[in-house]
């Protein structure tokens, strides 16, 4: 692609063809920003992982789920009693209830073993655990 020189006069008004190289040039570089900001490198979204709680324990037992670091998780929490979803080590706390399920949406940026509890009141019970791995 050859480059072209536009001239502009002091006064004058640039030609539509000048501001139409203008812009493609500016497409360019936000195209090319964007690739370079995204490629292999970028996080992959996990889930939605979802735990049904009742009576204050998960439905059939804890769950496991194992995602990678940089993934994006997305936790999914419904209960039929009042009480709040945590992930500790993430100090993550969403309210959830009968009326309204939560939804904890993070990225996986630290490694390790995690469990994923439902609080009611004082008691704070595993219903999950997430692994996050290199």
């Amino acid at each position: 692609m050859a480059w072209r020189r536009i001239r502009f006069s002091r006064g004058s008004k640039p030609s539509a063809a000048a501001v139409l190289w203008l812009v493609a040039g500016a497409l360019s570089v936000a195209v090319l920003a964007a690739a370079a900001c995204g490629g292999s490198d970028a996080a992959t979204p996990r889930g939605p992982f979802s735990v049904d709680v009742e009576d204050g324990t998960p439905v059939g037992g804890p769950q496991r789920f194992d995602v990678r670091r940089g993934d994006v998780v997305d936790l999914r929490v419904r209960a039929d009693v009042s009480g709040d979803a945590l992930v500790p080590g993430y100090e993550l706390s969403r309210p959830v209830g009968p009326d309204e399920p939560t939804q904890l949406i993070f990225p996986a940026d630290l490694e390790g073993v995690f469990d994923v509890r439902f609080r009611v009141g004082a008691a704070e019970v595993p219903v999950a655990t997430l692994t996050v791995a290199p």
